[in-house]
């Protein structure tokens, strides 16, 4: 692969070209993914005669660092009907753990699909880097994305080059001013 393009470029070509090569056939049922059990309520569904689907998928949680354009793709994602949750540190949670474990059990209860701006894997990393320790332990961690795992949860993470990044969190500084 050449080195002047992203991983992600090359992901999402390969996906256009595994999705011609079978609508070419016109048969989008005999899509590999969605004849197998373990996949087929997992892919998408589009086309003229439905309405826009993101397959199984329940919740997404946008994560990466400031200015990735986290908030920016959730608030496009409330427009096509997901609910946005974000995740800010609260200092005067006791048990943090005990706090996203029931947030994310009242999340379950709703039949409604979130797009979460952050959430506790952020105090995974900002924890020991800001206060010199995790408020949530590896075990909580797991705990936790055992919980999203059975929610049809999906993770995004979003990067940026440096100089964009930089740009972007002195214009949201500037606003701020």
């Amino acid at each position: 692969l050449p080195n002047d393009k992203p991983l992600t470029w090359w992901a999402h070509l390969v996906l256009v070209y595994y999705k011609r090569f079978f609508s070419r056939k016109k048969d989008p049922a005999g899509l590999p993914l969605r004849t197998k059990p373990k996949t087929k309520n997992l892919v998408a569904q589009t086309g003229p005669d439905r309405k826009s689907s993101l397959g199984g998928i329940k919740n997404i949680i946008l994560e990466g660092l400031d200015g990735t354009g986290k908030t920016t793709i959730a608030d496009m994602l409330v427009k096509t009907g997901f609910k946005k949750a974000k995740s800010k540190y609260n200092p005067h949670v006791k048990d943090l753990f005990v706090f996203y474990r029931d947030f994310l059990n009242e999340c379950s209860c709703v039949p409604k699909r979130f797009v979460f701006d952050r959430i506790f894997l952020s105090e995974a990393t900002y924890g020991p880097t800001l206060r010199g320790k995790s408020r949530l332990t590896r075990e909580h961690i797991i705990s936790l994305l055992q919980n999203l795992k059975h929610q049809n949860t999906v993770l995004v993470y979003l990067h940026a080059p440096i100089n964009t990044l930089l740009r972007r969190v002195c214009e949201s500084d500037a606003e701020k001013l």
